[in-house]
Parts: structure tokens; C-alpha cells; sequence
């Protein structure tokens, strides 16, 4: 695994990379997380591509801007640090937030897409009679609780000892809490350590404004698509339009839920997506490792 930076027009973006003569395949990480959450599946699958991680604007080493961490502007991360690094015939793989960032910035150059794994994915939608602004969001309970999110820490272990017992994270395999906890703090001059990503930041996120016109936007979107999900209705395409756009629109679209999984598939049951992707790529599947024509 290898750190580093890239410059894009508007910002600088870390990744991680685990280099590989294969397709490349860009992994996107959920609100307040980073890219080193991914460790394990990145390990696994790096074997027959060029992995890399990127740490979304605000998260992990990533550039911390003043502002513009709007829907549009955050998902024009993914298109740019494409440019930058010259990326083509991507395969992503992506959870949370960070689904959302593929979907949003991967319709702008969905010719540059083999396909995308959207785990759990925060997808923007405008909800009917929602209004303008932030009322166009559907309601999120969990913006008290990021704001009273505590951001410093005696050490990294008194952190993860905290974690193990809170709801989000309890279910997550040892190792990937580890990473998170490595990739997601850094060391103040005190000796004490603190949230790379604040709850600041994670609650400007909470707070941005849905793009008009998001089924006009993934109907670009013409490239194979799986969907990952704990199995609740509410994860379901037919109760949600903007996955039902998608689904429309991908030449292939296939729905799997996960059994006792939460949303945080990735870091409770990495094997499941490891062998998922396999699946999604594999002989007969939706996308071949050969580059897309």
C-alpha cells in the first residue's frame, strides 16, 4: 500500500494505492470514514487490479477547504481525480456518501465506467413537496448526534475501546476498526488525538443541498451496476425512485441484500463484498475484466 497525493483543479486529494499491472478500480468511502477503511477488500482484490482509495474532500489527509461541500461539488471529485491520474475503463466501488459520489460524479463521464458496486449508497434525491434548500433533503436523524460527536481523544486505544461498544461500529471486524481508527485520527502536539474528519465537516455534508435533476442525471449512467443492502424495505428500489432511475438506465442492474448485515457492510462482512465483486466480474458476468470498447 502506498500513500499519496494528486492535484486536481480545485483541490488536494490523498489515496491509497495498491499497485497492480490490472484495470484500475477507485474505492470511495463513506461520510466521516476514510480510505484506509477499505484495507482488507483492497488487499484481496488488488490482485487483479490497480486499487486505489481515495479520501473524499474534508476526510482522511485530504484537502480540509473552506467550503464547497456541496452534492455537485464533492461528486466532482471523482471526475477530476480521474483527469488527473488519466483513469479509464474504472470500476468502482463504493459506500455510503461515498456511493453517492460514484453515482453523481461517475454519470459525468460514464464512458470511463466499466461499472460500479454501490454498497448502502447515500444517493441525492428531491423528494416530492420536500421544497427548496435544505428542506429538500429527506429528513436525517443522525444530524444531532454528528454535531455532539466528541472529536478528541486521551489516545487512539481509549478511541477504539469506545467504538466497540457504540451501535455504527460494534458489528465492525477488528482489523478494519484498527484502520479506521489509524487513517481517520491524527496525533496533536498534546499527545492526544483527534478526528481528521470533524463533525464540523460531517455535518456540512449532512446539510448540503440536493442537485435538481437527479433522475435526468443518472439516466448517463450506461454502465453495469450492482446494488449492495442490509435487507430492510427501505433499501429497496421500489422504494426508492433514484435507484429505480438507475436501474432504468445501466445496462445491467442487479439488487443483492446481505444477510445480519447493517450499513456498514464493508467493515462487518468484507468477504461478502470481495466475493461479490469476483461475482460481478467474473466469466458470464456483467463486466469483464477486458477494457470496455
Amino acid at each position: 500500500m502506498e500513500s499519496k497525493f494528486v492535484q486536481t483543479k480545485d483541490i488536494r486529494l490523498h489515496y491509497l494505492e495498491w499497485p497492480s499491472a490490472g484495470p484500475p478500480m477507485v474505492m470511495l468511502h463513506g461520510r466521516g470514514l476514510c480510505a484506509q477503511v477499505w484495507t482488507p477488500i483492497a488487499e484481496a482484490l488488488s490482485s487483479r487490479f490497480r486499487v486505489l482509495a481515495m479520501d473524499l474532500r474534508g476526510h482522511g489527509d485530504s484537502e480540509m477547504p473552506s467550503d464547497g461541500f456541496e452534492w455537485l461539488q464533492v461528486a466532482g471529485d471523482l471526475p477530476a481525480f480521474m483527469d488527473a491520474l488519466g483513469l479509464d475503463n474504472v470500476l468502482l466501488l463504493a459506500h455510503s456518501r461515498g456511493g453517492g459520489v460514484a453515482v453523481v460524479g461517475g454519470a459525468q463521464m460514464a464512458q470511463r465506467i466499466r461499472g460500479a458496486v454501490l454498497i448502502e449508497p447515500n444517493v441525492p434525491y428531491k423528494w416530492p413537496g420536500a421544497g427548496d434548500g435544505a428542506n429538500a433533503r429527506r429528513p436525517n436523524l443522525t444530524e444531532e448526534q454528528t454535531n455532539r460527536r466528541r472529536s478528541v481523544w486521551d489516545s487512539r486505544d481509549q478511541f477504539i475501546q469506545r467504538l466497540r461498544t457504540a451501535d455504527s461500529f460494534k458489528n465492525w471486524r477488528e482489523d478494519i476498526l484498527q484502520a479506521y481508527v489509524e487513517g481517520g485520527t491524527r496525533l496533536r502536539n498534546d499527545g492526544k488525538v483527534e478526528l481528521k474528519c470533524s463533525p464540523e465537516v460531517e455535518f456540512r455534508f449532512t446539510q448540503a443541498k440536493v442537485p435538481d435533476g437527479m433522475v435526468e442525471l443518472v439516466s448517463q449512467i450506461k454502465f453495469p451496476v450492482l446494488y449492495m443492502t442490509q435487507p430492510i424495505p427501505s433499501r429497496s428500489p421500489q422504494n426508492l425512485p433514484v435507484i429505480q432511475a438507475i436501474a432504468r438506465s445501466a445496462p445491467s442492474f442487479r439488487h443483492v441484500e446481505v444477510p445480519n448485515a447493517t450499513h456498514f457492510i464493508p467493515q462487518e462482512q468484507p468477504e461478502v463484498v470481495i466475493q461479490a465483486v469476483w461475482e460481478f466480474v467474473g466469466a458470464g458476468g456483467p463486466v469483464s475484466l477486458e477494457a470496455r470498447r
